[in-house]
């Protein structure tokens, strides 16, 4: 039996944990979108600093704001189902709870702007020849670095308040039920 940092291999489960409720789900789908998009300021840097060379860099952060959009819808909707489990807390806690909802729908609308208008503006130099230039794509490419800026900082304030709700206020998330074969094993 080979060991790894003290553990057998041998006994690591081979089977996935059982899949969470739908509400349970907020806090697997969470991350992405906040990392996602502070992801992105950096290939929107690099795309700025060496705009001809880099220009891959620019579809990359596409890429990445999209499945951070995508991710955001999946978050606001899985937290809007944690939510709704939410039985009792105090009148702060929702307070903080309805700040963090409020400010989750706001990203995903501004995220989905951001991602189309930078998409757009991405794409332009490929069919307008003209304008793959420095003197656009470094421009375009430091506006969308400043708006990722301010949009990345809204995005950690949501965060911080979806983090004040597990740790300062107890709110967690809804866990599947054990398996049988759990049962059966203890």
């Amino acid at each position: 039996m080979w060991l790894f940092k003290g553990v057998a291999l041998g006994t690591l489960p081979i089977m996935p944990p059982p899949t969470p409720p739908f509400e349970g789900m907020h806090v697997l789908v969470v991350h992405f979108p906040i990392a996602l998009p502070m992801v992105a300021m950096a290939f929107v840097l690099a795309a700025m600093i060496m705009p001809l060379r880099l220009r891959w860099c620019s579809w990359a952060a596409v890429a990445l704001l999209a499945m951070g959009t995508v991710g955001m819808f999946a978050a606001v909707s899985t937290g809007e189902a944690a939510r709704d489990v939410v039985e009792e807390g105090s009148p702060e806690m929702f307070q903080v709870l309805e700040e963090h909802e409020e400010l989750g729908e706001l990203m995903r609308v501004v995220f989905l702007i951001v991602t189309v208008l930078y998409g757009l503006f991405v794409l332009l130099p490929s069919v307008i020849r003209k304008w793959m230039i420095p003197s656009y794509l470094v421009p375009v490419n430091l506006v969308f670095l400043l708006v990722l800026l301010i949009g990345n900082l809204m995005l950690a304030n949501t965060a911080h308040l979806g983090g004040r709700l597990v740790h300062q206020y107890g709110v967690r998330a809804t866990i599947a039920e054990a398996t049988q074969a759990e049962h059966s094993e203890k």
